[in-house]
């Protein structure tokens, strides 16, 4: 996504719907390049667009597509990346999802790195390609429009043959009833990782707190560790349970 499709977009939050016309005297493009913009936004599931008017799409069960979320909050993203580095084992197996921050820790492991990574990630699994690890190891599964995940009951099988010293995941949202996510098929990956991991990390930026969608896969209190940015609400911080948040200047955990 470019610079002009992130100004339409900030636009289009403000005011929802739009005309054409108001979009073009907003954004300062000719009516043209707005128009293939519009156009690239709908591909992306960012916008639709009906009788000369664009509308931003808000959801809580829509999965936004992978190219838009990847440039949402990535100072945050890096900065929850650089957390969960010394968390990761010397040694060991380590279940990874395809969540864009889970991305933005692939580009900080070490290269030579003597664990195992076991991914649903197509983009996790490109990222970490370069990086020699004792093992890489991708699930079968299919991808949907706009997701490099794989997803489905041969992703779920896969995954149910190992078992993990750690699995690191994302989330859309977190709030005090516990973390979700925009797609059931993903619910159900993450859940199978969970199960068969004996620490469960979970990569959340301040941007979802309080965000509640329509798939929930788990309590908070089911994670270890929740690492965010920065300190969590009161409220969040109550509700975790057994769970962990770390951020910086937060205690660092004793070893599990």
């Amino acid at each position: 996504m470019n610079e002009r499709q992130k100004k339409i977009l900030d636009f289009l939050t403000v005011r929802q719907t739009a005309r054409m016309e108001e979009i073009v005297r907003a954004v300062h493009y000719s009516r043209s390049t707005v128009r293939r913009d519009l156009i690239e936004l709908e591909r992306l599931h960012a916008v639709t667009r009906s009788r000369g008017k664009a509308s931003i799409i808000v959801t809580t069960s829509k999965e936004k597509h992978y190219r838009l979320r990847e440039t949402d909050n990535t100072a945050e993203k890096e900065t929850i990346a650089r957390l969960c580095l010394p968390l990761l084992p010397a040694n060991g197996s380590v279940f990874m999802d395809s969540g864009t921050t889970t991305a933005c820790l692939c580009r900080e492991i070490p290269y030579a790195s003597s664990f195992t990574v076991i991914t649903s990630g197509l983009e996790t699994a490109r990222l970490l390609l370069d990086r020699k690890l004792e093992d890489l190891l991708v699930t079968g599964g299919y991808t949907r429009m706009g997701s490099p995940s794989l997803v489905g009951e041969q992703t779920v099988e896969f995954i149910r043959q190992f078992n993990a010293d750690l699995c690191i995941l994302s989330a859309y949202g977190l709030d005090e009833d516990g973390v979700y996510e925009a797609s059931v098929q993903q619910s159900y990956v993450k859940k199978a990782m969970m199960e068969r991991a004996r620490l469960r990390i979970l990569l959340c930026d301040s941007s979802k707190f309080g965000k509640r969608y329509k798939f929930r896969l788990s309590d908070l209190a089911a994670f270890d560790y929740i690492i965010t940015e920065k300190e969590p609400p009161a409220a969040l911080s109550g509700a975790c349970g057994k769970a962990q948040f770390l951020y910086p200047g937060a205690a660092w955990p004793a070893p599990r």
